[in-house]
């Protein structure tokens, strides 16, 4: 009876370590201050207060081509703060987007951990945009399509932000 109370309790601990709790997805009313993630040169970078108004969060595709940057001031201009997830990328693709990541001129950040990734809330095919407060709060959550769409949401949203 006790080996099987013994085996039992060494199962569940295994079991309890190997599948760790999922955290929740990003939502309007939760704070982004202490995310932090490592920019495109390795720096690890900790979010506070007032560092962005909002956060363009991307997963591109592992058949993507290389996008031209924009502006190099566009994203500090306008407050943005763009954030990649390359987790999901073989290891050659992954070395390919780190390599194109390190020639941008401003900065990124990048999440290579999926647990990271499954907090920000994705749509296929779109850029995740978190709207937020001077104090780091997130006040809302939208998706657009690169291009027009994308275009037109940011400088709806920051001019009216600012």
């Amino acid at each position: 009876m006790q080996r099987s109370l013994l085996i039992c309790t060494v199962v569940v601990f295994f079991a309890a370590i190997s599948f760790p709790a999922r955290a929740d997805v990003y939502k309007a009313g939760d704070s982004l201050i202490g995310f932090s993630a490592p920019d495109q040169h390795g720096t690890v970078v900790t979010f506070g207060a007032g560092d962005a108004r909002v956060i363009l969060f991307d997963t591109p595709a592992a058949t993507g081509a290389s996008q031209p940057s924009p502006d190099p001031d566009r994203f500090a201009k306008n407050h943005v703060l763009p954030v990649v997830n390359i987790s999901d990328l073989s290891f050659l693709k992954h070395k390919i987007a780190q390599t194109r990541m390190a020639a941008k001129t401003y900065r990124l950040l990048v999440v290579d951990n999926q647990s990271i990734a499954g907090r920000f809330p994705v749509q296929n095919g779109k850029f995740t945009l978190l709207f937020l407060s001077e104090q780091g709060i997130i006040t809302n959550i939208s998706f657009a399509a690169p291009g027009k769409e994308l275009r037109e949401l940011l400088a709806s949203k920051t001019a009216t932000s600012s």
